[in-house]
């Protein structure tokens, strides 16, 4: 697209790490808007799920049937978490601090370029379409994608989880629309990619037992063709907006 990019997106890294330094590895990583030079036209942002904690999250819910319970405790993650006619304890989160991390983290964005123009990136589906996951269930041990041989969600927490992923993207939209930011809704057009679509071949984000070099619930390489395709779009229409 004929510009300038700076690359200062980093593995794990929470909205913290964008005004403070980490460690990793035995290296220091400077803070990530170190990285913004004067001047800076266009700010690309995803940010978000791990304040959340969201790859932990399904993590946790890893079960040994359909029906649950987790492999690590007596009941599905969805009944340990958001118990019917109590409160969805990660939902309540997503609305109070991270909601409040996203604020903060735009409005430092903002700051230290406050010419620019910011996009905020919505993750692509990471599970399914909490309304329409795969009869078969999700992230099921199959011939090419085995845990152990064990059942990898139950089907009521991956419709739970794929909708906590939406209620996030629902909160980055907020926060970024509050700073003034562009949101990009990568979810809605990759509803029937994510993890869950298993080996049908057209899944976008990695499932718990991919191939060689896939991060787990992470975009594989179908998901970064894709994602790329996006991206050069959304520059040049942002640089269209700048008049270049």
């Amino acid at each position: 697209v004929g510009a300038e990019l700076v690359d200062a997106a980093c593995d794990g890294a929470t909205t913290a790490d964008l005004a403070a330094p980490r460690e990793r590895g035995g290296e220091t990583v400077p803070a990530q808007l170190a990285s913004l030079a004067d001047g800076a036209d266009v700010v690309l942002v995803r940010l978000g799920g791990n304040d959340l904690g969201f790859p932990a999250l399904v993590g946790g819910c890893l079960a040994r049937d359909p029906e649950g319970p987790v492999a690590a405790g007596p009941t599905t993650c969805v009944d340990a978490l958001a118990p019917a006619g109590g409160t969805d304890a990660v939902r309540a989160r997503i609305d109070g601090e991270v909601a409040t991390r996203l604020g903060e983290a735009f409005g430092r964005i903002r700051a230290a370029a406050p010419h620019a123009r910011i996009v905020a990136l919505g993750y692509l589906t990471v599970l399914g379409d909490p309304d329409a996951l795969p009869a078969e269930g999700c992230l099921r041990a199959t011939a090419t994608s085995t845990v152990n041989g064990q059942v990898l969600l139950a089907d009521r927490d991956a419709a739970w989880l794929a909708g906590i992923q939406r209620e996030l993207d629902d909160a980055i939209a907020r926060a970024a629309a509050d700073a003034g930011a562009r949101f990009v809704d990568q979810e809605t057009p990759t509803a029937t990619h994510g993890a869950c679509a298993g080996d049908a071949g057209d899944a976008y984000v990695a499932g718990l037992g991919g191939s060689a070099g896939d991060v787990p619930l992470h975009p594989n390489a179908a998901g970064l063709d894709w994602e790329s395709d996006v991206l050069t779009g959304v520059l040049w229409e942002e640089g269209a907006a700048l008049g270049r």
